[in-house]
């Protein structure tokens, strides 16, 4: 029991990693959309491709890359109904794949009366046990996301807390300052903070503000409307993993990213990416 868990955990924990800065090109327009990102660490490279439907709104993230020989190669299908309300989403990865999990269908449930999303479940197929991930939604007094918290059902045991963030978020309210994640050591345990993430913002415009649907997507990095400049990383865990990664932009003429070169403390990687608009 404590493998599946541990094994389940760490597929969430895997797509809800904190998120490399990436790469940008030049826009002409103010009201041109991020279509393409491109990243090149070392080695290793990724294309980000986003697609939008006929009202702007993200319905599909596209993915290709390599990184330390692995494939970041993926999906994200965004489904939404006619007023813009996601209905679902669809995760596929070569990651996925390998960790024996065809794809990740994940139902989100909508208050109509309030404009809040209230919760969401997704449905992991693991080594032949169905885990059901349960996630419920915590709101401040300004509608913005405050919370989420994770809960496992697997029929075998208790549904179980197995993971829960914290966010914060300016006074003006534009830009995430932190995520604070918490876990449990083994189901049933009380969960106990495990990591910190801290954001540092410049004054211009972030390529793709996305707000509380970048919490639910998972895609912290477009929540805010600013552009990340520093992100402090602690592990309570283990303080040897802690890092900081800074975040050098160039803007196009609209303030706008076009390019970031991002540098990784621990271990002194160096990301240069580049942003494309349409």
């Amino acid at each position: 029991m404590r493998s599946l868990f541990l094994s389940a955990l760490s597929i969430i924990l895997l797509f809800t990693a904190c998120q490399k800065e990436i790469d940008w090109s030049q826009g002409q327009s103010p009201d041109q959309l991020l279509v393409k990102v491109r990243s090149i660490t070392g080695s290793d490279s990724s294309i980000i491709n986003f697609t939008y439907d006929a009202q702007r709104r993200l319905v599909l993230e596209t993915t290709v890359g390599v990184s330390s020989g692995n494939s970041l190669n993926g999906t994200l299908k965004v489904n939404r109904n006619s007023t813009g309300i996601i209905l679902t989403t669809v995760q596929k990865s070569d990651a996925l794949t390998a960790a024996g999990v065809d794809s990740i269908l994940t139902t989100f449930y909508y208050n109509s009366a309030n404009s809040k999303y209230t919760a969401a479940t997704s449905l992991l197929d693991i080594g032949g046990f169905t885990v059901t991930d349960s996630v419920e939604f915590t709101y401040d007094g300004t509608g913005k996301i405050s919370a989420d918290k994770h809960w496992f059902v697997t029929g075998l045991i208790a549904p179980f807390e197995a993971l829960s963030n914290a966010y914060s978020y300016s006074a003006t309210g534009t830009n995430l300052l932190t995520i604070v994640q918490s876990a449990p050591t083994a189901p049933g345990l009380p969960s106990v903070p495990v990591s910190t993430q801290t954001f540092t913002y410049d004054a211009k415009t972030n390529p793709l503000i996305l707000k509380n649907e970048a919490i639910l997507l998972n895609r912290y990095t477009y929540f805010s409307a600013n552009n990340s400049t520093k992100v402090d990383f602690v592990d309570q865990t283990d303080p040897t993993n802690n890092f900081t990664t800074d975040n050098v932009y160039k803007y196009n003429f609209i303030s706008k990213p076009d390019s970031c070169t991002s540098t990784q403390s621990n271990t002194g990687a160096l990301t240069v990416s580049k942003f494309y608009y349409q």
